[in-house]
């Protein structure tokens, strides 16, 4: 760890005071938070859940943490804040290794000042713990070792078990990395971990309520993509957003899976009919983010040499 990342960790961690802060503003939970508490308290009860539909994870985490401080809303209400913060601190990990640690900085601080990000992320929703879980399997996918791509597929089993939709974005970059490398087997190996994850997920719900509901049946509807996330792309992204194209005038070898999450994320959403919501957007953020400092970068390049030039 050198001068720059404890820059980083400490730029971090203050960030924690505006998230905190605003969290401990909130006296009772808006209803997707209520619908969890509700959730975890059957599953500890034993009874039928409240909303078979949600992912368990985040239900059975506040479980976790009543053993030690008793059942209340206020021992759980920072849950999200610091997964989100946690996802900025692994998508700086994780992006460092492939680029320059000031884009890695820059992308983890758009996405933290991010106005959506700021304030779903400080309620009781999910996205943020499913990005956290989907960036530590994306970490280990880098490595060439078995176990570490066992581990990357546990990790995406998570990733469903705290949002199922998210692993239409995790599954696909495992197959992409796997291929990309020309070793399909660690593919099987990760996909062999991640299903015995996502089994016994599955099985814990299933014998919870006899049936499984993985999304609310009218949210169903898919078809061709709208067009929703890319006009309301200033609002939601903000307007960083411009220097993304840029980033493409001259792509790199490395930004490969980045570029798969992107779109894999936006496509997917855009193919909603029915249900399209800016906070669905925060698992995409970081490439998102990622391209508009990669476009900031080249724009740079493009500028010096051209004085250069002259």
């Amino acid at each position: 760890m050198d001068r720059n990342d404890l820059i980083f960790l400490g730029i971090l961690l203050l960030f924690t005071i505006p998230y905190f802060y605003h969290v401990s503003q909130y006296q009772v939970p808006i209803w997707d938070g209520a619908a969890y508490l509700a959730n975890a308290q059957d599953w500890k009860q034993g009874n039928v859940l409240y909303e078979n539909l949600r992912a368990p994870l985040v239900s059975w985490m506040m479980d976790f943490i009543w053993l030690f401080t008793g059942e209340s809303y206020g021992s759980e209400k920072y849950l999200h804040s610091i997964f989100i913060i946690g996802s900025a601190m692994m998508a700086y990990i994780v992006i460092k290794k492939h680029s320059k640690k000031w884009i890695a900085f820059g992308t983890s601080f758009l996405f933290l000042i991010n106005p959506y990000v700021f304030h779903f992320g400080t309620h009781l929703y999910t996205e943020g713990i499913a990005l956290f879980f989907l960036l530590l399997s994306f970490y280990f996918i880098e490595s060439q070792k078995k176990y570490m791509w066992i581990i990357s597929g546990i990790f995406a089993g998570l990733t469903f078990a705290a949002r199922y939709t998210i692993i239409v974005q995790i599954l696909p970059l495992l197959l992409l990395q796997s291929l990309r490398r020309k070793r399909l087997r660690m593919f099987l190996y990760s996909m062999s971990s991640a299903f015995f994850v996502i089994f016994i997920v599955l099985g814990i719900i299933y014998m919870n309520t006899g049936t499984v509901q993985l999304s609310n049946p009218k949210d169903n509807a898919f078809g061709l993509p709208k067009a929703y996330y890319l006009v309301n792309s200033f609002e939601i992204f903000g307007i960083m957003i411009i220097f993304l194209p840029i980033a493409f005038f001259k792509p790199d070898d490395k930004d490969f899976l980045f570029i798969a999450w992107m779109f894999l994320g936006m496509i997917f959403w855009s193919m909603n009919q029915v249900n399209q919501q800016s906070r669905f957007m925060i698992p995409t953020m970081i490439p998102i983010y990622y391209f508009c400092m990669r476009g900031i970068e080249n724009l740079y390049n493009w500028v010096v040499r051209s004085k250069v030039k002259i």
